[in-house]
């Protein structure tokens, strides 16, 4: 008498209907065929055949998705470029879509914040805002072209200097200043997912500090085309 092999309902089951259940489902699959193949009374190929292929189906799908999310998120991730010629300040100026100097043209780009402040060391000068503050500007952008934010920081800052950057309320970046280039300039480039500028001709760029912590000091910022 014939008898339906549990292990090939279980492996369609696992693969249509339980979450994550392509693997449990692929190995099902194989050991009901095993036994199948042990035992002559045992019915259920065709079930097995089908639990396998949706679990191979199934799990080729989500590493092709697994794949994709991480080979993004490694193309978005931030760069840090130290930018001390003539010529490398050069070539980031040919890609500027829009740029803050900071106690300059910042009212330009409705600079807000909250428990922000200016603060100038000899001839240069950077925004900041502890406590959890923030600050915010507006900032042009070219709405067909991938977008980059380019951010100055100097290296050697206390601790306490970590905050998110958020485009249009999205955070893009988490940035600590602690033990970073000590004693140096450098910039930050945040490649901005195109999704937050597509069709816009400004978004909102705003640098949030984490709870009791300080956002920047910030020596000025830049919107480059990728």
């Amino acid at each position: 008498m014939d008898h339906f092999s549990a292990l090939a309902v279980a492996s369609l089951i696992c693969s249509v209907l339980v979450p994550l259940g392509a693997v449990p489902g692929i190995v099902c699959g194989h050991m009901a065929k095993a036994r199948m193949r042990r035992n002559v009374f045992l019915v259920g190929e065709k079930m097995a055949n089908a639990g396998l292929l949706i679990g191979y189906g199934v799990l080729t799908a989500t590493l092709v998705l697994a794949g994709i999310f991480c080979l993004e998120q490694w193309h978005l991730r931030p760069v840090k470029v130290m930018r001390d010629s003539p010529a490398a300040i050069a070539a980031l100026q040919a890609r500027v879509a829009d740029e803050v100097i900071i106690d300059e043209n910042e009212d330009d780009h409705d600079v807000d914040g909250v428990m922000d402040y200016v603060r100038t060391t000899g001839e240069k000068s950077s925004r900041s805002a502890n406590r959890g503050g923030s600050f915010s500007y507006m900032m042009k952008v070219l709405p067909d072209e991938a977008m980059t934010l380019n951010c100055r920081y100097r290296g050697g800052e206390e601790k306490g200097h970590l905050f998110d950057i958020a485009v249009d309320g999205q955070i893009i970046a988490t940035q600590d200043l602690t033990d970073a280039a000590p004693g140096q300039y450098f910039d930050m480039e945040y490649k901005i997912p195109e999704s937050l500028t597509r069709g816009k001709t400004e978004v909102k760029v705003e640098f949030q500090a984490h709870p009791g912590m300080t956002a920047g000091g910030l020596y000025g910022c830049q919107m480059l085309e990728w």
